[in-house]
């Protein structure tokens, strides 16, 4: 017994010998990893430039890693930005975003699109952001400052996706999939915008929502800005909280916001039973969030104009959308497809709108 004892403790007090030879290679292997956060592409000549983000690190206080590359091909620039890297491993299965600049959204989406879904690391879950008005190498690379990067504005942006489009940034996944089957899909869009925050006496460049892009056929189509793609999360379900800013009688200034709601659709039909057009109502509820002024809510005729403002604004912001879908002769919102109709269907639609202003924040209204 003694001896199985004896045994036993050698064996651990080797093992801790061991561990310990081990643990600084381990953390020089860990510390020489750039694990990228984002990654974007634009078209070079012929070729592709490919940038990468990784996030700060805080806890060592060290700024992001930028990086980028050239190739003929999205994998050949990924493959020349990590030879050129500092760290000696590019690590991109934490990729959580996406970024592709206009001008080669405009020339084809779907090249990125089917290296990321080929990708052994990258998931397709992953959101696509398209760079409105800029190059994804310009907001990767020069957005942020020593402290904070892309990646980390990105996040910022991304919490705020929810009163958007339907809680979530469309994903590569998603996007390549409505391309598939109905020729065009909705992605995020983005801006590089100069920060209100001054760091050593400049504002840098910071990334901030700029709409939704609309992709057609494989291409950027057109952009539907942040008031309009509001209507366009209106359209597709109105699952978004929003925030609407109306003027009443008084000339007072009132935000109204927005609870998840529903959009219903309707088939009105003929004598003989052939579809005439789509009904689609959005119905929602609101609440007074902020009021330059008084207003009584108690008072169901104010109420009641409230409500008729904010449809008014819904049905300004949807209309966009619908106008927008007719003009590319896209079906950007399946409207017929999800009132049960055949896909191809060209019916007209008829938009309308019902709101509740049910109770305020402020609790001195009642």
């Amino acid at each position: 017994m003694k001896r199985c004892l004896t045994i036993i403790t050698i064996c651990v007090f080797s093992l801790s010998l061991g561990g310990c030879a081990l643990l600084p290679s381990a953390l020089r292997g860990m510390e020489a990893l750039a694990v990228v956060q984002a990654l974007g592409a634009d078209r070079e000549g012929d070729g592709v430039r490919l940038s990468m983000v990784t996030a700060a690190d805080s806890s060592r206080g060290e700024g992001p890693v930028r990086m980028s590359g050239s190739g003929a091909t999205i994998a050949a620039a990924a493959e020349d930005a990590a030879a050129h890297a500092a760290e000696e491993k590019v690590f991109c299965a934490h990729t959580g975003y996406v970024l592709l600049g206009e001008e080669s959204a405009r020339e084809d989406v779907t090249a990125l699109l089917r290296w990321v879904c080929r990708s052994r690391e990258i998931r397709m879950d992953v959101p696509l952001l398209i760079v409105r008005g800029a190059s994804a190498e310009k907001a990767l690379l020069e957005s942020g400052g020593e402290r904070v990067g892309a990646a980390e504005l990105l996040d910022a942006l991304a919490s705020s996706a929810p009163a958007r489009l339907g809680g979530e940034l469309p994903s590569v996944a998603r996007i390549a999939g409505r391309l598939e089957s109905g020729g065009c899909a909705f992605a995020a869009a983005v801006a590089c915008t100069p920060s209100s925050e001054l760091e050593d006496g400049e504002r840098p460049l910071t990334l901030a929502p700029a709409g939704l892009a609309v992709l057609k056929e494989g291409k950027l189509a057109a952009f539907l800005d942040p008031d309009e793609a509001v209507g366009a999360d209106l359209l597709l379900g109105a699952r978004g909280e929003h925030s609407f800013v109306v003027t009443d009688h008084a000339g007072q200034r009132v935000t109204l916001q927005t609870a998840p709601g529903r959009t219903e659709l309707r088939v009105t039909r003929g004598a003989d039973g052939s579809p005439e057009a789509i009904e689609a109502t959005i119905c929602l509820s609101a609440a007074v969030a902020e009021l330059d002024g008084k207003g009584n809510l108690s008072d169901g005729d104010y109420a009641d104009e409230l409500a008729a403002l904010l449809e008014r604004e819904l049905l300004r912001r949807a209309g966009a959308v619908l106008r927008l879908e007719h003009a590319l002769g896209a079906d950007l919102l399946s409207l017929p497809s999800r009132a049960g109709l055949d896909r191809d269907a060209a019916l007209p639609v008829r938009l309308s709108a019902s709101v509740r202003v049910d109770h305020a924040n402020d609790v001195r209204d009642g």
